[in-house]
């Protein structure tokens, strides 16, 4: 038996990739002592991850050179009646290091946090011959600064806090506004599968790298030490598509009358996910139809309602979902939908007929303006971009080929 030791980790992914990788059961032990856990008398290794990094350092017998260095260890492999150590967090950021930022250690590196995660980092870092780089934490130790320091100057971002992670706080009190020479974000954090600071930094065009890139890496790595076996046939690329694909959400976004509801219905059968449908979950909410909820509580009303809603569900994972029309409008939505989905955008030609039931649409004129006013709006929050055609098999069939050939196109 193996598994993971940490809190929080209900959301962890490590169970699905070890599904991928081999048949050994993968347990998750939440909130219980490390020192119990080493005690199971089945266990054969185990995943450690926030709070007891540094804690299994100290209860490991023998180690490897890299938890050595660091006084972290990251995973425990039982030998007989001894612990061994090793940090395969600082091995898996090397690698990304080396693979997307090769001739980059001149780079100015900010770190932020000084825990167990950064020490893994600042090993990375250093064996790469990045010179130039500074600490910044809540609580900074000698040498350190305090976030509220930033360097402008910084190029290379690297966080290593728990900021953005499930049930901690959401983001950074910067903006990365005011690092004008920023060229690259590194964030740890893989649950959500994108947090508040990838987020800003894809939308200000800079290269990013999330925590799932660093998950698929240290567990690929890790299963070799846990079960003493290579896993050189997996491919490192594919293995991150396939937990990309099954756990990232896929989110209908579109005009009204474009079909967003059919289609979001039959890719969630196809893929047998659950289908939340915005609009209905509204409308059973507040006890009446959409046009009822217009008509005599207001647009402003339902928006602010649709909002909570999307707050409510904007941890799941793995879901198909239909949004209204207007969903987007809020840059809020859009972020929280963005966590941890993939924005489809749905076109589709102008309806043929006109129906009453569409508050903010009944008529051609009135859809015209809408199209004219949120069209840009779509184009500029969409992950991909699927075409509706008059057969609902031919609109299936181009929303697969988009959706694989997105995938295939993604690298750790």
């Amino acid at each position: 038996m193996i598994g993971l030791v940490g809190h929080p980790i209900h959301h962890s992914l490590s169970p699905f990739i070890h599904q991928q990788l081999h048949e050994v059961p993968y347990l998750l032990f939440e909130n219980q002592p490390l020192s119990a856990v080493l005690k199971h008398p089945a266990l054969q290794a185990l995943n450690v991850t926030y709070p007891y990094k540094k804690e299994a350092f100290e209860r490991c017998d023998l180690y490897d050179e890299t938890a050595k260095q660091t006084g972290v260890v990251n995973t425990i492999v039982k030998q007989h009646d001894l612990f061994k150590g090793y940090n395969t967090d600082a091995l898996a950021l090397k690698a990304i290091l080396e693979t997307h930022g090769r001739q980059s250690n001149a780079l100015k590196v900010s770190l932020l946090g000084n825990g167990a995660t950064a020490q893994s980092a600042l090993y990375a870092l250093k064996t790469l011959g990045f010179n130039d780089v500074t600490v910044y934490a809540r609580n900074p130790k000698e040498g350190q600064r305090s976030l509220q320091d930033l360097d402008p100057n910084t190029q290379l971002l690297i966080n290593t806090t728990t900021v953005g992670m499930v049930g901690h706080a959401s983001s950074f009190s910067f903006s990365l506004d005011t690092l004008k020479s920023l060229v690259w974000v590194i964030d740890v954090v893989n649950s959500p599968l994108r947090t508040s600071l990838i987020l800003e930094a894809q939308e200000r065009g800079i290269k990013t790298t999330t925590g799932l890139s660093m998950l698929t890496r240290q567990a690929l790595l890790g299963a070799e030490k846990m079960l003493g076996r290579s896993f050189e046939h997996v491919h490192l690329d594919r293995l991150h598509q396939t937990v990309l694909k099954h756990t990232e959400n896929i989110v209908f976004i579109g005009m009204p009358y474009s079909g967003k509801t059919t289609l979001a219905k039959a890719v969630a059968q196809h893929l047998g996910r659950p289908l939340i449908d915005l609009d209905e979950r509204l409308a059973q909410s507040f006890k009446l139809s959409i046009p009822e909820v217009f008509d005599t509580l207001g647009e402003a009303a339902f928006r602010e309602a649709e909002t909570a809603l999307i707050q409510d569900l904007h941890h799941l994972q793995g879901c198909v979902i239909a949004t209204g029309g207007g969903a987007i409008l809020n840059p809020q939505n859009v972020a929280l939908l963005k966590r941890n989905g993939l924005l489809v955008w749905l076109q589709a030609p102008p309806p043929q007929s006109y129906l009453s039931s569409r508050p903010l649409s009944p008529t051609k004129a009135s859809y015209d303006a809408l199209k004219k006013d949120r069209w840009p709006r779509y184009q500029a929050v969409s992950n991909l971009r699927v075409q509706r055609h008059e057969d609902r098999l031919d609109t299936f069939n181009e929303w697969e080929r988009v959706w694989h050939a997105y995938y295939d196109s993604q690298r750790p």
